[in-house]
């Protein structure tokens, strides 16, 4: 990889968005930017698996740089704007509200709203697409498994709008996500919300179908069996219906007995030298040759962009090999975690302090993890606590804190209850998945409050547990009422 100049890269992440139907590659231009008739682009399985590498690409906010080197991922998204919304993250360096409880619609929460819902222009138009071409045209199931990679993406998308935006621990509630289904048309660009119920019962049904068509034996950076599995079960423990704990148990199972995954030796391996190599990782965005979109992300005219903030650091005991790491690029003056030197510490994940002070840039750090067993881990030990086998669960969460760099288990071992078991995986989810792919903005929408509240002051309010429909949506969706749809508080 080659070195960078600092320049003010935030500013840019808004258009990636907007890019969102184009792809890194010009013979992957397979989709339109308009409405056409799709029938006539996707037509045999060599088109329709150029569309899908289009969808992957839409998928991953492919842009350039600016240094014009073709990139995929986007931190922003990915990573930042999501611990922000969870409160783990905070800044001294950037500008705007920053998705403050109760803030208005600002640049960020639409930069949000648009990533989410550009993604399903490709994914709409590829599974209607290949839904139409004769399945003989195919070999054995790759027509389905199309379609069931396609729908993967669609139900991210979906789940990402009511994480975001709507009532999601409120099966009951009307503040669902806007459902986009469907091929956009003049017809059908009017929609209003949909309830939480359908929001979910349409999430499931992607997910089963990709469960049941999708590859079990696929590259980490496409979307498999395994990570519908995965994500099904994630959908479940948030959703909190009966039933839904014993289900997510099971996929996590499978996912743990049954999988070509394993857990790292050592976590950190993950972003410092394997990268996709990591039989842990379960879906990733790779990155494309050179570029710099992680780092400029994070690191912009040699500041750190974001700190974490102090009740996250001190979530890591004394003898967590991770709290060296925090402890050195950081330290409390005057209640707040003040960035010491050059090198945000919660990134050291990314890259190193030489590649930091360097510019240096490699693959394996410009990846962007999505999915990894860790997570699988954690959450079979949730579903197993909710389920009252707390015994269980224990072994799982250790296991986890193991690979990850904790050594002692005194406290761990002396836990013997349900709620002391609850503390210590929340506690875990957020030391090891904070700033990953809004993992920690999941758990503190689905955890109790009285653990989330200790650790963010974001979620005392309960309209404030998600962000505004922007202003730009109802200017152009007019089948929203500007009152009646927004969400409540705002």
């Amino acid at each position: 990889m080659k070195k960078i100049n600092r320049i003010l890269a935030i500013a840019g992440f808004a258009g990636a968005a907007v890019l969102g139907t184009t792809s890194c590659e010009d013979k992957l231009n397979a989709l339109p930017s308009q409405e056409v008739v799709y029938e006539n682009l996707i037509y045999d399985s060599n088109s329709a698996e150029v569309a899908l590498n289009g969808v992957y690409y839409s998928y991953a906010l492919c842009s350039e740089d600016y240094n014009g080197v073709k990139c995929a991922g986007n931190p922003m998204y990915t990573e930042i704007l999501p611990s922000y919304f969870a409160g783990t993250l905070t800044s001294d360096n950037w500008w705007g509200e920053m998705l403050e409880p109760g803030a208005s619609s600002d640049d960020n929460v639409n930069y949000l709203w648009t990533t989410i819902y550009n993604r399903f222009v490709s994914s709409n138009y590829v599974i209607e697409g290949v839904e139409g071409v004769d399945s003989k045209l195919f070999s054995g199931n790759r027509k389905n498994e199309i379609i069931a990679e396609a729908r993967t993406i669609r139900a991210i998308g979906h789940y990402n709008a009511l994480l975001y935006f709507g009532y999601s621990w409120d099966i009951n509630s009307q503040y669902g996500a806007i459902l986009r289904d469907k091929v956009m048309s003049v017809s059908n660009v009017p929609a209003g919300r949909a309830t939480v119920k359908e929001t979910y019962n349409s999430i499931l049904a992607d997910l089963d179908f990709a469960i049941a068509n999708a590859s079990d034996n696929c590259s980490n950076y496409r979307f498999s069996k395994w990570f519908a599995e995965g994500m099904k079960a994630k959908v479940l423990l948030h959703r909190g219906q009966e039933g839904d704990y014993a289900e997510a148990a099971k996929l996590c199972k499978d996912i743990i007995d049954n999988g070509p995954y394993e857990l790292e030796g050592n976590t950190m391996d993950i972003y410092r030298t394997k990268g996709l190599k990591s039989k842990e990782i379960i879906f990733a965005i790779k990155p494309k040759t050179e570029q710099s979109t992680v780092m400029e992300g994070y690191y912009t005219y040699s500041n750190d962009m974001f700190n974490l903030i102090p009740a996250v650091a001190g979530l890591y005991a004394d003898t967590d090999t991770r709290k060296a790491d925090i402890e050195q690029e950081q330290e409390v003056v005057d209640n707040a975690m003040v960035v010491m030197s050059d090198g945000l510490a919660l990134n050291l994940r990314h890259y190193t302090l030489d590649q930091i002070d360097n510019y240096d840039l490699d693959e394996v750090a410009e990846t962007m993890v999505e999915m990894r067993l860790s997570e699988i881990y954690l959450m079979y030990a949730e579903a197993l606590i909710r389920l009252n086998k707390v015994n269980e669960a224990m072994p799982f969460i250790k296991e986890v804190e193991m690979h990850a760099g904790v050594t002692d288990f005194t406290a761990f071992d002396a836990i013997d209850s349900a709620d002391g078991a609850m503390a210590e995986l929340f506690n875990e989810f957020i030391r090891n998945f904070v700033c990953e792919s809004g993992v920690d903005a999941a758990v503190m929408l689905r955890f109790p409050k009285n653990l989330v509240q200790t650790v963010s002051s974001k979620f005392e309010k309960e309209e404030y547990y998600i962000l505004p429909i922007p202003t730009e949506e109802f200017d152009a969706n007019s089948g929203l009422d500007r009152i009646a749809d927004q969400n409540p508080g705002y």
